[in-house]
């Protein structure tokens, strides 16, 4: 076996006669064969006679495909992706988006920037099992340069009647689903929701400031609603505690000397996100 070399596992089984459990494998370069226990010439077929019979197949040298002893991948093989094939009823969508300049916020409950990460409004018609997944692009493509972030996803439940512009913060009774932040190129989480709520989706990176591009997927048994949440407007305003400015606490009798900003908007209900942050020095 090659060192940082990808393998396919295409079946396993397990001999009816003797109990031993065997692996197909095969190495998509189509070259080579894995001189375990199990190769072609072992005297293990000959000990076992409706091993080959009871597998149906025993590949041929030069083909890629190889058998190998459930104990033989266990000791040389490290990490074991599965790969999800969903019935041809299931729904699926897929979302581009990105982790970019503004929208990075972020793990939450760390820094003050978690609720600027990309959201996106989630519902269901019936109550499912419903699969989603962020997956970021191979930076070996054309294109491509960035490596995958450390990133996972949480899944919010809004408040019973509430339908928030976003979600501002992700308080642990809210929670639905965490796919904490993990090494690799996609992040996934199965949920239960249920139909006639309201759920949000957000993607993040373990490091605040983090950028890049991913894709939001979804699949489920029924109908699904997947809506990409605006990004929050986001003013700024600088100020400074100084001097007769500098009032102290409610409720003191110079609290009112301190910096008062003025807030306004054109709309009559306005969702909004206060943030006081002190600046170094």
């Amino acid at each position: 076996l090659l060192g940082n070399h990808a393998y396919a596992v295409l079946d396993a089984r397990v001999l009816p006669d003797s109990g031993h459990r065997l692996v197909l494998v095969r190495d998509p370069w189509g070259k080579g064969t894995f001189t375990g226990q199990w190769v072609k010439q072992s005297e293990l077929w000959m000990i076992h006679p409706t091993a080959e019979k009871a597998l149906g197949y025993v590949p041929d040298e030069g083909t890629g495909c190889f058998w190998m002893s459930f104990e033989e991948m266990v000791q040389h093989l490290t990490t074991l992706h599965v790969c999800r094939v969903f019935p041809a009823d299931h729904h699926s969508l897929s979302v581009p988006s990105e982790w970019g300049p503004g929208t990075a916020g972020g793990p939450p409950g760390e820094g003050s920037g978690w609720f600027r990460n990309p959201q996106f409004r989630l519902s269901v018609v019936q109550s499912a099992s419903v699969v989603l997944s962020v997956v970021q692009y191979d930076h070996k493509l054309p294109g491509r340069s960035h490596r995958p972030m450390v990133a996972g996803l949480v899944v919010l439940k809004a408040r019973r009647g509430a339908a928030p512009v976003r979600m501002w913060e992700a308080p642990e009774e809210l929670v639905a689903a965490h796919a904490p932040p993990a090494p690799g190129r996609e992040a996934s989480v199965t949920v239960r929701l249920q139909g006639g709520c309201l759920y949000y989706v957000v993607p993040y990176t373990a490091l605040e400031g983090s950028e890049g591009a991913f894709i939001l997927r979804c699949y489920s048994p029924c109908m699904v609603e997947l809506q990409r949440v605006a990004p929050p407007a986001v003013s700024q305003v600088r100020s400074e505690w100084v001097g007769r400015y500098a009032g102290g606490r409610r409720p003191g009798p110079a609290w009112l000397k301190n910096p008062q900003i003025l807030m306004t908007s054109p709309y009559s209900d306005v969702d909004c996100m206060l943030l006081l942050e002190r600046t170094p020095p």
